[in-house]
């Protein structure tokens, strides 16, 4: 649900699609490069380009959680429902 992202990554995403915007304004960008989901990764494979990331998200890959009826794969999941 992209008008109601519960991951970082894909809120990120929705924000920087023309036409998820007001008219004229600037789109937001996401730094960073692409991940490689390929490459196992010890941690988030979006943390390098993530706002909300903080260590334990480098660090440690996050487990399913459910909320509101969705899965997501996101140590900050409830935060980021939460500013949604």
């Amino acid at each position: 649900m992209l008008g109601a992202p519960l991951h970082p990554y894909t809120a990120a995403l929705a924000s920087s699609v023309p036409g998820n915007t007001v008219r004229g304004a600037r789109l937001e960008s996401i730094p960073g490069r692409p991940p490689v989901l390929t490459a196992a990764a010890s941690g988030c494979a979006f943390a390098d380009r993530c706002s909300f990331a903080v260590d334990r998200c480098r660090n440690e890959r996050p487990a399913p959680t459910r909320i509101d009826g969705r899965t997501v794969l996101c140590h900050r999941a409830a935060e980021v429902g939460a500013n949604a």
